[in-house]
């Protein structure tokens, strides 16, 4: 099987939904995957939150591809150069539940009927012990958050994911997630990260608190 292509439109996409309201810079993360020997070095970037963005992720995809490299970034912006943790992150303008085991496609329909449409829904590439593709569902907020409305959204991020059995440590801003558009490589298994819906969904972040707590929690879980 022929490894698969980086595919910078989805790179793009991706870009505007998670940063296009941001100002400030992107922590680009090439990290080894997991399986992939000899395992490559990192490649730690910042670079703006600007219409060069999906040029320069690709371009980093296309080396880290070569390499068994995966490409994550933090979804949020930073003020400066070197700066990753959870204190450093100044603007977050979308909220993502990953989806990494169990039922996937119960939890997507229960995330769903219960929060709304979901802006973008992207296949990470990995797969659950029963062969169930792994998940992360996006909702793009109306502005980007700062301050306390920032810490409000990542507070979201670890309730749904309590209640829906997602993992939880995206409760920290600084918690990076796979780009789509890139290659995953864990185990030697080469798939495209891939967005598998989008919607041109925005939404406020105090209402969408109010559908979060609305929300029960999925059965079973």
């Amino acid at each position: 099987m022929s490894a698969p292509g980086i595919d910078r439109d989805q790179i793009a996409l991706f870009v505007d939904v998670v940063f296009s309201w941001c100002d400030g810079l992107i922590p680009l993360r090439g990290l080894p995957e997991k399986g992939v020997t000899p395992g490559a070095p990192n490649d730690l970037r910042w670079i703006p939150a600007d219409a060069g963005a999906p040029e320069i992720m690709a371009s980093a995809a296309r080396a880290a591809a070569s390499v068994g490299r995966a490409i994550y970034v933090i979804p949020g912006t930073v003020g400066h150069n070197g700066e990753a943790r959870t204190e450093h992150v100044r603007q977050m303008q979308a909220l993502v539940v990953d989806l990494d085991e169990g039922d996937i496609s119960a939890k997507r329909d229960h995330l769903i009927r219960n929060l709304g449409p979901a802006s973008l829904i992207v296949e990470s590439g990995g797969r659950t012990p029963e062969g169930a593709t792994k998940l992360h569902v996006w909702w793009k907020m109306t502005e980007p958050a700062e301050g306390a409305a920032l810490a409000s959204l990542c507070r979201l991020r670890g309730e749904i994911a309590l209640k829906v059995g997602g993992d939880t440590h995206f409760r920290s801003a600084h918690q990076p997630i796979r780009v789509p558009g890139t290659v995953y490589h864990k185990q030697g298994h080469q798939r495209l990260v891939q967005i598998r819906e989008h919607h041109v969904v925005e939404v406020d972040l105090a209402d969408f608190a109010e559908r979060v707590t609305e929300m029960p929690p999925l059965p079973g879980v």
